[in-house]
């Protein structure tokens, strides 16, 4: 009861503040539930409204967030390219040699009605990059690992991989 009540401080003073995104700004309850979002991945508050996004009433986490979930589990996790015009992710599973590689182009978001929004204009390869407005959702950490991340609420917040 103590914590949630430190988060849900936190939440309101963040929620009032301009270096949140503008969809969380004045919304302390939807920055609770980011910031509830992100403890279970181990993130401080501030990290969880930076990294984690509300998308269609979803909260979704970014790349970042995924591959770095990726990494500490013991996974390889590498960009090969970055451009305006594709993004391609290399990642290998702990204890394995094969890399499995997944390639987001430019002509996949405009095939998804993304490429004409504002901020895949200004940054194409960032967008290309994080690719969480796909029609799956799911960064290529997770669609490569095939994985789903899993909060076991016996042990607290800790956070593993497992498999679909």
């Amino acid at each position: 009861a103590r914590e949630m009540n430190a988060l849900w401080r936190q939440s309101r003073r963040l929620a009032n503040s301009n270096t949140v995104p503008d969809a969380l700004r004045g919304r302390p309850d939807d920055v609770l539930a980011v910031v509830l979002f992100g403890h279970q991945y181990g993130l401080a508050p501030a990290h969880s409204v930076a990294q984690l996004w509300i998308i269609k009433g979803r909260i979704v986490p970014s790349s970042l967030v995924l591959s770095g979930v990726a990494m500490r589990a013991g996974h390889e996790v590498r960009i090969e390219e970055s451009s305006s015009e594709a993004c391609t992710v290399a990642i290998r599973r702990k204890g394995t040699d094969f890399w499995q590689r997944a390639t987001w182009t430019i002509s996949d978001a405009e095939r998804a009605g993304l490429a004409s929004k504002d901020l895949w204009r200004q940054y194409p390869a960032d967008m290309l990059m994080h690719g969480v407005e796909r029609e799956e959702g799911a960064p290529p950490p997770s669609r490569l690992l095939d994985f789903e991340l899993v909060v076991r609420e016996s042990t607290g917040p800790a956070l593993h991989l497992a498999p679909r």
